[in-house]
């Protein structure tokens, strides 16, 4: 959270929305991933199936998403100067904190595309 928060602070006027976003989206994918190892290894439907249009399922999980996102969002709003306090002195934007950051998001994405799909 503080990685998106450092890097964004600059140009974003709501820094803290916007890194509550990307720990949503990151949270997202690596759910979809347990989701598709829990498929493909037990075989069984885990997400439930509303219609048999994308667009329609994808429609009727928006709102779970968003507010799960405002939920996110809270908690962070709230532990703020906490985690402030612990990363402010630290430099924080790193090569390496980059790779584990990203990492999070990329990895879980592919795999769990490869997983859905087959």
């Amino acid at each position: 959270y503080y990685f998106i928060f450092s890097l964004v602070k600059k140009r974003n006027p709501d820094p803290k929305f916007y890194a509550a976003s990307f720990v949503t989206l990151t949270q997202l994918f690596q759910v979809l991933l347990i989701v598709g190892l829990v498929r493909k290894i037990f075989e069984i439907k885990v997400l439930p199936h509303f219609s048999d249009t994308y667009l329609i399922n994808k429609l009727m999980v928006m709102p779970f998403l968003l507010i799960w996102l405002f939920i996110v969002n809270w908690w962070f709003k709230k532990h703020f100067k906490e985690i402030e306090g612990k990363f402010s002195d630290k430099k924080v934007i790193t090569l390496k904190n980059g790779l584990i950051v990203f990492g999070a998001l990329i990895i879980p994405l592919v795999v769990g595309i490869l997983l859905l799909t087959k």
